[in-house]
């Protein structure tokens, strides 16, 4: 009998995203891209849409994006303005609920990261 396929677990460790074995064994690594640490992720369809603390980011690169479980780059979130930040985020089933550090409400497109209007 073939032993069942494994669901990929992931969790933050050490400011970074991790994807872990079925015994709780770091695999593989995600750094922050550009920020102090990996706040948060959530799924995504089979992805994972990570924030990032702001801190250290140049400015206009986004701390929210968009990775394959393979940690896989799909796309990086367009900001509101170049000097802003995403404080939070929401998935939803047609869009991503975003809160900004200056306090913009925005929509973002789940496919390609761009603001919607």
């Amino acid at each position: 009998m073939a032993p069942p396929l494994e669901t990929p677990s992931f969790a933050i460790i050490d400011s970074a995203l991790c994807r872990l074995n079925r015994r709780g064994t770091v695999v593989k690594r995600l750094p922050p891209l550009g920020g102090l640490a990996v706040l948060e992720f959530q799924r995504i369809g089979a992805d994972l849409l990570v924030r990032e603390q702001p801190g250290g980011f140049l400015a206009g690169m986004p701390n929210l994006y968009r990775v394959r479980e393979d940690f896989g780059l799909v796309w990086l979130a367009q900001l509101p303005s170049p000097l802003d930040s995403y404080a939070t985020a929401v998935v939803e089933p047609a869009r991503i609920l975003c809160r900004s550090a200056a306090g913009h409400d925005v929509a973002l497109d789940p496919h390609d990261g761009a603001l919607r209007s």
